[in-house]
């Protein structure tokens, strides 16, 4: 007599063959800080990157530090234009109140990628106010990019922050809620 597999190993081997191939796409319009529409093409939750120009940027990365109970952000943008780059801006404009987040003038490039840090910011501070609200964010960041000849370029980014992770966040953060 032959014995069938369980159900529980054929499992992960149904879900695989069954999510082969499946990608779902959404678009996604919200309003920034300023009023204006921005779009997102979200596959499987990830909105695409900003690119223009010779330009792609990256969603911010956060950062937690668990000593000082405050985070920060990392930007990226890839520059292979060679065009240059004369100064880079990069705001949260998610909410009624844009805050800027990291600004540099003659950044530099190393391999045609500028990395910026933002400063350190706590839990009483406004641009991560939102890191207090219970439920799922969408939060969208702008980068304005400046050449050499004063021509800018506009990125954006967009980053769906689920609850759980702003959660932990609001931990390391020291909130007791």
């Amino acid at each position: 007599m032959k014995c069938l597999p369980s159900p529980v190993r054929l499992l992960p081997v149904l879900l695989a063959l069954g999510l082969a191939g499946c990608a779902t796409e959404i678009t996604y319009t919200t309003k920034t800080s300023d009023g204006q529409k921005v779009t997102f093409t979200l596959i499987n939750g990830i909105a695409n990157h900003g690119k223009a120009d010779g330009l792609e940027t990256s969603v911010p990365k956060i950062e937690p530090d668990l000593k000082q109970h405050q985070i920060l952000y990392h930007a990226a943008v890839l520059d292979q234009s060679g065009n240059g780059v004369r100064s880079i801006k990069l705001e949260d404009v998610s909410d009624e109140k844009s805050f800027v987040l990291i600004e540099e003038n003659n950044p530099q490039l190393k391999n045609m990628v500028w990395i910026g840090t933002s400063q350190h910011f706590g839990i009483d501070d406004e641009p991560i106010k939102w890191i207090s609200y219970l439920d799922q964010s969408f939060r969208v960041y702008r980068y304005t990019i400046t050449r050499p000849d004063g021509h800018q370029v506009v990125l954006y980014e967009g980053v769906m922050i689920p609850a759980f992770a702003k959660a932990m966040m609001r931990g390391v953060l020291g909130a007791k809620y």
